[in-house]
């Protein structure tokens, strides 16, 4: 595709400041409305008798992601391959065309080619068992990630699965774990404050997904 990639710019909203003290009664003067970024990215506009615009239509002309998302080789087979992904607002809602390529990784599944940006996948059984069946493998996999936290990168956990399903399966009558839902939530409480790294839930593999393209993105977005 021959499209290019709009970058987002950060948002802006305004507050008007008025005198009261003028003692002459007269209004006080006219400043330019001051503006200031917004955490979401989008325009973030004062309050208004405007009617709020509707979802602008998207276009089917895809955009070109300008990073590459590295990928473990061990992601081959049940990994994120990031494909139907839309842009935001900004890219008018284009499909996205996102590079990837396979390597060797050590710590953590993806990456950005070039930046310091780190996301570990892990499915729902594979998230319970780590946590279930000892978890020295993990627990090394997390310190790894906490030095590259302490260089100035990013790096998170994100899991296909919520807390209330893999809680409600620990404590099910049936289950035939050794550990209940407190194992799991002493470490979703105690691991990222230990090792500076987030514990994502993010419901459904396909949200997983998602959450983990636009952790990327936004990491890169900052940093160009």
């Amino acid at each position: 595709a021959n499209a290019t990639w709009t970058k987002p710019t950060r948002g802006t909203c305004s507050m008007v400041r008025i005198n009261v003290s003028l003692a002459s009664g007269a209004a006080p003067p006219t400043k330019p409305k001051a503006k200031q970024p917004s955490l979401f990215g989008e325009d973030c506009q004062a309050e208004s008798t405007t009617p709020r615009r509707t979802r602008a239509k998207s276009s089917d002309e895809p955009l070109v992601v300008p990073f590459t998302i590295e990928v473990d080789l061990r992601e081959r087979q049940c990994g994120w391959t990031f494909q139907g992904i839309a842009g935001g607002s900004r890219q008018k809602y284009r499909p996205l065309i996102i590079p990837t390529r396979e390597i060797h990784m050590v710590t953590a599944d993806y990456t950005a080619q070039g930046y310091d940006v780190y996301v570990e996948r892990k499915s729902h059984d594979d998230f319970i068992g780590s946590i279930t069946g000892g978890h020295h493998n993990l627990e090394l996999e997390f310190e790894r990630m906490r030095l590259i936290v302490d260089a100035g990168g990013y790096c998170c956990m994100i899991v296909e699965s919520s807390m209330d399903r893999i809680c409600d399966e620990l404590d099910s009558p049936s289950s035939m774990r050794r550990a209940t839902s407190s194992s799991v939530l002493g470490v979703v409480a105690s691991w990222p404050q230990r090792f500076k790294v987030p514990i994502l839930f993010a419901g459904t593999r396909r949200h997983a997904e998602l959450l983990a393209f636009r952790t990327i993105e936004k990491y890169v977005e900052e940093r160009t």
